[in-house]
């Protein structure tokens, strides 16, 4: 009780009463730090991946060098302030310019640090000597931080430690699931933080010391069956191809596939059918063969289903594999766009998309081969279109071969259509949201809405 104030302070921080952390509770506060420094490194990675597809689908801001004098905002005085700790230097960035005015670093010349955001030229053996400089590096050495991300289109990640680009199977299915995010928003799954928890492979047995754990395990529990995530990389596939991007991730090229992303790219300005194809009579099917010539002309359907594909049938296919429902109505209407579409400009896109390249063979496909297109203006056979249409239970009274009014049939078809859409649409968010629940809690803040309801509104 007469203790005095400083002798009560120096008791409580003596080494006898001192708490003592247990072996179990370091490890516990270190996996919850890992766990929110990994956390902090995936955000920022998102907002690179997110501000790429800005910049590259709707004219966003592209993210230009920290040390370029086009990207100086505001005095001197608060450029350096708020720079000077993070390597930037803008007295160098001024005098380097001058001098030997090099061209502007962009896309994957560029480096995103995952700590702090600042944008900056990435090493000169990483971008092929396109940017001459090297300011992240200098960036990385006076700040103390060691990751870094590409800016460009291949978003890989650069460790500071090994000098040199280095693979996560997160970032990799991070990469992936923006990809869809922000183009097939319909084949996308939320987003989930990387968690820490005691997994079985974190005991290992040892001679010296028996039984160790090793600590809490980093996993990344992604809401999304085999089946989504087989759908979204058919339709990733087929969305590098018709978007021309060769020399994309997703997908591996053969010859067919590469001929027809080459077109693409050459025809990056026009991608709408370019003349008009011949449809075959099967018996008594003008009716048919006329709304579908005035269907596959319509403009907004072709970059539905071409473009923004409202419904890949492969994807399709992939997601009803297992259930009831065994064909779809709207995957034919699919399949005769890419036949159609092949047809005018004499590609087999159905083969194009439907190859397997034989990755044992030294053979690889002719990217400067000069393109014939014998094939061009085949007549197409609805044949497939036309058994689905018969087994469609709302297009029973239009079926067989009898003649049938064209209006009446066209009612029908938008409707079955429409139905087969919602379905396929269904499918893939009850998939999501399923593996979602049963894994994590969802977050209404990320949950992502079926946006590509183009075939619900035929």
């Amino acid at each position: 009780k007469d203790t005095s104030l400083s002798e009560r302070s120096d008791s409580l921080h003596s080494p006898k009463t001192c708490y003592q952390e247990s072996n179990f509770d370091r490890a516990m506060r270190e996996g919850k730090e890992a766990a929110v420094a990994a956390n902090l490194l995936l955000e920022s990675f998102r907002r690179n991946r997110r501000n790429f597809w800005a910049h590259k689908l709707k004219n966003g801001k592209a993210p230009k060098c920290a040390w370029s004098p086009s990207n100086s905002n505001g005095s001197a005085e608060e450029k350096d302030s708020s720079n000077v700790q993070f390597g930037v230097i803008s007295d160098t960035c001024s005098k380097v310019s001058s001098r030997s005015r090099p061209i502007e670093a962009k896309g994957d010349s560029l480096i995103q640090c995952l700590e702090c955001d600042l944008v900056g030229c990435a090493p000169s053996f990483l971008n092929g000597g396109k940017g001459g400089n090297q300011y992240m590096m200098l960036h990385f050495l006076m700040s103390g931080h060691r990751f870094g991300v590409t800016c460009g289109p291949l978003g890989e990640i650069f460790s500071f430690g090994s000098g040199d680009i280095v693979y996560h199977e997160v970032f990799d299915q991070e990469r992936e699931r923006i990809f869809l995010e922000q183009n097939i928003p319909s084949l996308s799954w939320r987003e989930t933080p990387i968690l820490r928890g005691v997994d079985p492979s974190s005991f290992i047995v040892t001679q010296e010391h028996g039984v160790i754990w090793r600590g809490l395990m980093a996993t990344y529990p992604a809401p999304v069956s085999t089946q989504l995530v087989e759908a979204s990389r058919l339709a990733a596939k087929r969305f590098s191809i018709f978007r021309g991007d060769i020399d994309s991730r997703f997908m591996e090229m053969g010859a067919n596939a590469a001929e027809l992303a080459i077109y693409q790219q050459r025809h990056s300005e026009n991608r709408w059918i370019p003349t008009p194809v011949g449809i075959y009579n099967l018996g008594n099917t003008c009716f048919m063969s006329a709304i579908l010539q005035c269907m596959i002309h319509c403009k907004p359907l072709q970059k539905s289903f071409l473009t923004d594909l409202a419904h890949p049938y492969q994807s399709c296919e992939s997601l009803l594999c297992g259930s009831n429902k065994t064909s779809c109505l709207t995957s034919e209407m699919d399949k005769l766009f890419l036949e159609y579409y092949g047809s005018a400009v004499g590609i087999d896109t159905i083969a194009a998309l439907e190859e397997q390249q034989d990755l044992s063979s030294d053979e690889t496909p002719d990217f400067v081969k000069k393109q014939t297109h014998d094939n061009r203006g085949h007549p197409i056979v609805p044949s497939t279109l036309m058994g689905e249409i018969w087994k469609s239970k709302g297009m029973r009274h239009v079926s067989g071969h009898s003649q049938h009014d064209a209006q009446e049939f066209f009612n029908a078809f938008v409707d079955c259509l429409a139905t087969h859409a919602l379905a396929y649409q269904q499918s893939a968010h009850e998939l999501t949201r399923v593996m979602h629940e049963t894994q994590i809690k969802p977050s209404s803040s990320n949950e992502i809405s079926a946006t590509n309801d183009t075939g619900a509104n035929i």
